[in-house]
């Protein structure tokens, strides 16, 4: 079950459980960072119900890398909202519209307990995703 915590007046955290979160940023646009494991949604929608939000007042949402505990649920959030825009590294695009080479991966690491965390879907409108390219040097 989800806990929501308020950090401020505009940063709320979705814990799902001891290590994973998802992070709500509440402005002039409202902001997801993270989406779980696919078997998340229904905790996610929950800690938004928690804030008197529905999947369809979420404008943004932001993936920090594409690893299923981070991007598996970015289809059921888009599923329950046309308008979303899903901001990930333009390597990490082509995985959200298709997403079998994740689920071929989380099935050989996670084995049998690769059901538990439920299947990543894909995104149908391709127009939701917005790549993003992060360069990082090294000093």
């Amino acid at each position: 079950m989800v806990r929501v915590e308020r950090l401020d007046s505009r940063i709320q955290v979705l814990i799902l459980d001891e290590l994973r979160a998802c992070w709500l940023i509440r402005d002039k646009k409202n902001i997801l960072i993270e989406s779980g494991y696919p078997k998340d949604a229904n905790d996610i929608f929950s800690g938004l119900d928690k804030l008197s939000l529905k999947p369809e007042d979420i404008d943004f949402l932001a993936l920090t890398h594409i690893h299923i505990d981070h991007a598996g649920g970015a289809a059921f959030l888009a599923k329950e909202n046309p308008g979303l825009k899903i901001f990930v590294h333009e390597k990490g695009a082509k995985h959200l519209i298709d997403p079998v080479r994740i689920m071929d991966s989380v099935k050989k690491a996670y084995q049998d307990k690769s059901l538990k965390i439920g299947e990543m879907l894909k995104i149908h409108l391709e127009e939701m995703v917005v790549t993003v390219f992060c360069a990082f040097t090294t000093f």
